[in-house]
């Protein structure tokens, strides 16, 4: 973890962070047509990553040691005006599989959203229950003070990021 840092995703990064997502799908996904079919519902897709990339609210920790290899990554970006909030901060995914990956990119999204004066994270529970590692979700439990909230056609937790 000493060697990990993190960075704001830019466009030009699309093609590692697609990279990785079909290394991580080959490996669960033997099938070719299978293969595309979960790409193209995905988070991760390529129309997706022209969205969220562009708007710099995604990063990414990467490894110093590992030439500069990623390791996982966040896609954000800005609400406003949502659930009478004038400004939250909209998790769409995370792509890592390490827990202490994991944490440090739910964790930094949470902090990136306080430091920039916003109200709020909002993260679907899907994201939640079957994205993260449980540990990760324990530890997300202990940290930061949540709430349900259904302002969504699916479920969604909001991350208060103003002090009480």
């Amino acid at each position: 973890m000493d060697s990990w840092t993190l960075k704001v995703l830019a466009p030009s990064d699309a093609d590692v962070v697609l990279s990785l997502e079909r290394t991580w799908l080959a490996h669960s996904e033997e099938n070719e047509i299978d293969r595309q079919i979960a790409e193209w519902h995905s988070s991760w897709r390529q129309e997706s990553l022209n969205h969220y990339l562009p708007m710099g609210w995604s990063f990414g920790v990467f490894d110093l040691r590992e030439q500069n290899t990623l390791l996982g990554y966040a896609l954000a970006q800005p609400l406003l005006f949502f659930g009478r909030q004038t400004q939250s901060l909209w998790l769409e995914h995370i792509g890592a599989h390490e827990p202490e990956v994991q944490f440090m990119l739910f964790d930094t999204a949470v902090r990136y959203a306080r430091d920039k004066h916003l109200q709020g994270l909002l993260v679907s529970e899907e994201l939640i229950t079957d994205k993260l590692n449980s540990l990760v979700r324990d530890k997300l439990e202990a940290s930061w003070q949540q709430t349900p909230s259904s302002v969504l056609s699916r479920p969604v937790r909001f991350f208060k990021t103003t002090k009480s």
